[in-house]
């Protein structure tokens, strides 16, 4: 709520899952997940 998706969450060329976001209080994000680490 009040945030901002930068980059939707998606398949990468280098194999992780990657998104970005903006919050509503103005702080960027970058989420990175990587299954093989599993």
């Amino acid at each position: 709520e009040g945030g901002e998706v930068e980059m939707p969450m998606a398949d990468q060329f280098w194999g992780d899952y990657f998104g970005s976001l903006k919050d509503k209080f103005g702080v960027y994000w970058m989420i990175n997940y990587n299954s093989a680490n599993q």
